[in-house]
């Protein structure tokens, strides 16, 4: 993990917020091969427990966020996963890395970042809410009222 982390996790209900920001250097793949590192900001909220957040920051005022499953970067550490616009999986022939693409209407993007350090993220966020203790975080009410108006 890297010394920029800021961690907060309490045991409380789930009307109560816990959250978890990361920072990590992501290298932009170009296609002429070089790296380009890039400040990524991973937020954790246990308001969202199944989401992960990444912020790239290329350059004030600009910001990109991509959200994506806690679980598919999990997984993604040890084997391909994601079928949709997030993929992530470890680097052939070098485990210390992990290759994350990212893939929209405007184009798509190849990033590699280091195994230990996204997994030391989510091992904090696992002390906010727990693999399995995703669902009763959620406050169903809040959703519903969400998608029904009135």
């Amino acid at each position: 993990m890297n010394d920029d982390a800021h961690f907060h996790a309490r045991k409380d209900p789930p009307s109560e917020a816990a959250a978890y920001r990361h920072f990590a250097v992501f290298r932009h793949r170009l296609p002429n091969g070089r790296h380009v590192p890039i400040e990524v900001a991973l937020h954790y909220d246990s308001g969202d427990p199944f989401a992960v957040k990444a912020v790239f920051e290329v350059g004030a005022p600009h910001e990109i966020a991509w959200l994506f499953s806690r679980e598919l970067l999990a997984d993604g550490l040890f084997t391909p996963a994601g079928e949709g616009d997030v993929r992530v999986r470890p680097c052939p022939g070098d485990p210390v890395f992990v290759l994350i693409e990212l893939s929209s209407p405007a184009g798509r993007a190849t990033f590699t970042a280091d195994t230990a350090d996204l997994a030391g993220f989510l091992y904090c966020t696992y002390d906010v809410v727990p693999p399995g203790e995703e669902l009763s975080r959620v406050d169903f009410d809040l959703e519903l009222s969400r998608l029904i108006p009135g």
